[in-house]
């Protein structure tokens, strides 16, 4: 199921809380982090303002030397970091405990849901559409997807 996070992970997630704050408020995230917590990119607007490239700030210094965009979102991807786009995720690691408990919460009462699942480069290798999701059905794809790539 859920993979355990690594040190470097852990510190990367601590600094990208630090440095925008936690929100409660899903049209207000930029991100759920490893461990359920939602990055406030709303800066005290109604919803996000922030694009999420504005993450390089924290991981800047590890992308290569002609990084691009994707590359960006796809560092703080590949922690196991979820990007929150409206009525939707991207993802490129199997969803912690914490992650799955947000969703199971967030999606409560949602008449529209859709999953992205990006590769590590960034290429999306699987979406799935919802209406009216139900959590047991958007968890179960997103562990078969893991699950047939053995993840």
């Amino acid at each position: 199921m859920a993979y355990p996070p690594t040190e470097k992970a852990k510190e990367v997630m601590y600094a990208a809380l630090d440095a925008f704050g936690q929100t409660y408020e899903w049209r207000k995230a930029g991100y759920m982090l490893l461990d359920g917590k939602l990055l406030d990119f709303s800066q005290d607007q109604y919803s996000r303002v922030l694009e999420h490239q504005v993450i390089y700030d924290i991981i800047g210094d590890e992308l290569p030397k002609d990084y691009t965009p994707k590359d960006i979102l796809m560092s703080f991807l590949n922690y196991g970091n979820i990007r929150i786009i409206n009525d939707g995720i991207d993802l490129s690691c199997r969803p912690t405990y914490d992650q799955r408990d947000l969703l199971k919460y967030y999606l409560q009462g949602v008449t529209e849901f859709y999953v992205d699942i990006s590769s590590h480069d960034g290429q999306i290798v699987k979406s799935f559409v919802y209406q009216y999701p139900r959590i047991a059905e958007v968890l179960a794809d997103i562990d078969g997807y893991f699950d047939s790539v053995g993840e």
